[in-house]
């Protein structure tokens, strides 16, 4: 029956890497097991372990390690709304000196 049903569905797997009865599996950051899911310890120590940054791109970088494990976090989009905003803000500021850079200006010599 569990190798009918994806058959059914045109789906195929391969047996010899299946894996039954474990007691734990851990999967795209979280470990599930008889008593519930978790967050995978390797990632949470990597996010431990981040340093703070400035940086928009490492900002960016953080929001993304941490959204895989936000379902764990109490409140996240409220706790994380700050880091967001300095996205936002930096992300207009960086759009408005572009813009302000491309356009049009003709600086006038000194008298």
């Amino acid at each position: 029956m569990l190798f009918q049903q994806p058959k059914d569905r045109s789906l195929t797997l391969n047996r010899e890497k299946c894996l039954y009865s474990l007691p734990r599996l851990t999967s795209f950051g979280c470990v599930i097991s008889t008593d519930g899911t978790l967050p995978d310890n390797k990632k949470v120590e990597v996010i431990l372990e981040t340093r703070a940054s400035s940086n928009l791109a490492e900002v960016h970088s953080f929001l993304g390690l941490v959204t895989c494990c936000s379902r764990f976090i109490p409140h996240f989009a409220s706790n994380s709304e700050q880091l967001h905003q300095f996205t936002c803000k930096e992300q207009k500021a960086f759009e408005m000196l572009k813009n302000l850079l491309t356009r049009e200006s003709v600086m006038c010599h000194y008298s």
